[in-house]
């Protein structure tokens, strides 16, 4: 009678290293089967993805609609707290200057965000992201983001969290407004 060993036999360890090898045979195959798409860039220097999109009020538009104007085009949340402070800190910019502000919401409903502006008393453009889409094709990772973007559309700075007066005023003064 021969003593039972705790080693594995050689067929075993051949059988694991098999099932090793396969499983990373199979996934390269997948991998390199289904590519992912290359996605489009929102970095500086980019044209800005142009965007189609209703206001809560459910008027439609579009990033290509201030097509010749330097935008701040903002994209923010109603549960945000650093939101809650930039949108009357960008209210008051508005009012004061000839600064083109385009904010949309991050997946919110119009009714909630015409609740939020009504408190603020927001008179810029508010546009509506109930899917996300816009927010993905922008990358938007964290609340709130701005994306400069000069009058020929093309994306001349990106700037993260509260946007304060002097940085907006910077802005302006860099890229015009």
């Amino acid at each position: 009678m021969q003593p039972i060993s705790s080693k594995p036999t050689n067929l075993t360890l051949i059988l694991v290293v098999a099932g090793i090898v396969s499983a990373i045979a199979i996934f390269l195959i997948y991998a390199l089967a289904n590519p992912a798409p290359a996605p489009a860039t929102t970095n500086i220097g980019d044209v800005a993805p142009d965007f189609t999109t209703t206001t809560p009020t459910g008027d439609p538009i579009r990033l290509s609609d201030f097509r010749g104007q330097v935008v701040f085009l903002n994209f923010w949340a109603t549960w945000c707290g650093p939101c809650r402070i930039e949108m009357p800190l960008f209210q008051r910019f508005y009012d004061q200057t000839d600064v083109t502000i385009l904010a949309v919401n991050n997946r919110e409903t119009a009714d909630q965000v015409m609740t939020f502006a009504d408190q603020i008393r927001i008179t810029f453009p508010l546009a509506l992201d109930e899917s996300g889409t816009i927010q993905d094709q922008y990358y938007v990772q964290a609340y709130p983001m701005t994306y400069i973007i000069d009058a020929n559309g093309v994306i001349v700075d990106i700037h993260y969290g509260v946007f304060t007066p002097a940085q907006m005023q910077a802005a302006v003064d860099e890229w015009g407004g």
